[in-house]
């Protein structure tokens, strides 16, 4: 359990989120954090965090990014899914990061 909040901390702290404080401990609150509405590009993401201890591959279900996505939709936020498995990473949807870039693209 301590390593899953170590990494919910250290995903938003990166993002320039916050994490939930009761995070998976609370049905009316989903996620495990949020970046809100001053991160710019960022703005209005829910996070999950995933992750697997000594092992050499995640399991990430199409159930579970279902159910995340229709979480941060409820809330009007965009989903994002990081996981950690040797460095972070995340999955989000196709056509949002075609907006992030677009928006990357405009600022130059």
């Amino acid at each position: 359990m301590r390593h899953s909040r170590e990494q919910e901390q250290r995903v938003a702290k990166v993002l320039g989120g916050k994490r939930h404080a009761y995070s998976g401990s609370r049905p009316e609150q989903d996620g495990d954090g949020h970046v809100g509405e001053d991160s710019r590009a960022l703005d209005y993401i829910l996070l999950e965090c995933k992750r697997t201890n000594g092992t050499e591959q995640i399991t990430i279900k199409r159930k579970d990014l279902s159910k995340h996505k229709k979480e941060a939709r409820q809330v009007g936020r965009e989903p994002v899914l990081a996981f950690e498995l040797g460095g972070d990473y995340a999955i989000v949807d196709l056509n949002y990061l075609a907006e992030l870039l677009a928006e990357v693209r405009d600022e130059e």
